[in-house]
């Protein structure tokens, strides 16, 4: 065979391939746009549900100011107080995890309430040890000649309470130590995970029924799931009563605050494939 016939022979094989592959291809087009048609019927709907969990931790979030006509005294007063109040902390059993400090500020007072300054961030000395600090810079006060009166520092901290039985002798502590500005308390549970599938569950329960409830009424019946999505929600503590779960005051004291219940709330969309959607009347014609 010459070399001419071979090449004759490879195009003709190369042409072959090509024109087997054109035909499958052909082939699985024509298979899936065979089954192509309507879209199968679908329903689509809502589920919601709400879990109410009673809380067992409280984080209390309070700050410590100062004032003097000098900067050192009150950074040093300031210091002291944070300093007694950490102790008193420890000495209610609370871990050193559980103290935070979260804002560190110094502000000079002006004359004619001008409380604003614009300078270099000043820092207190963080006896905490902690890194969580974010000094604070104010602005520029209107009148610049502004004489400056003495300073403010303050510390603001945050602690967990895990045992809320202690809650109000904690907080009552604090007073005595010298906290003079409380910002708030979020009540929280351990077992949120708990209660968040729970939560769940019952929201697709909920969207199912809600389906079958639906489909039923017009004939049909569900077939299969076709999508699920979940749409969170942060759990909210409430202080209202609720017929479910009561507020109540901390077990064990005579403490006159109410942890009341923590919202978990769930919420999800489902979209299911109906199976027999036939309309039928009432009377079954």
């Amino acid at each position: 065979m010459d070399m001419t016939s071979s090449k004759i022979q490879i195009v003709k094989s190369l042409n072959a391939c090509v024109l087997c592959v054109i035909v499958i291809a052909l082939s699985s087009f024509t298979k899936v746009h065979a089954n192509d048609g309507p879209s199968p019927p679908t329903i689509s709907v809502t589920g919601n549900a709400e879990v109410l969990a009673v809380p067992d931790k409280a984080v209390l979030t309070f700050s410590i100011g100062s004032r003097d006509a000098d900067l050192s005294a009150a950074v040093k007063d300031n210091d002291d107080r944070i300093k007694a109040a950490i102790t008193f902390l420890k000495e209610s059993k609370i871990e050193a995890e559980d103290i935070r400090t979260e804002v560190i500020t110094i502000r000079p007072v002006f004359e004619q309430s001008q409380n604003v300054w614009k300078g270099p961030s000043a820092q207190l000395p963080n006896s905490l040890g902690s890194s969580n600090a974010a000094p604070r810079i104010a602005t520029t006060p209107r009148n610049k000649m502004a004489k400056v009166i003495g300073y403010t520092a303050r510390r603001s901290l945050s602690v967990t309470i895990k045992d809320l039985k202690s809650f109000e002798d904690v907080y009552g502590g604090l007073i005595g130590k010298g906290v003079n500005d409380v910002s708030g308390v979020e009540f929280r549970t351990t077992e949120l995970r708990k209660h968040r599938d729970a939560a769940r569950l019952q929201a697709v329960k909920a969207a199912r029924e809600k389906a079958e409830a639906m489909a039923g009424e017009l004939g049909a019946t569900l077939s299969s799931v076709q999508s699920i999505t979940e749409y969170s929600t942060p759990p909210r503590s409430t202080f209202s009563q609720n017929s479910l779960t009561p507020v109540r005051a901390f077990e064990g004291s005579n403490s006159s605050v109410a942890a009341g219940v923590i919202e978990i709330k769930a919420n999800v969309h489902v979209v299911f494939r109906l199976g027999n959607t036939e309309l039928k009347t009432k009377n079954g014609e």
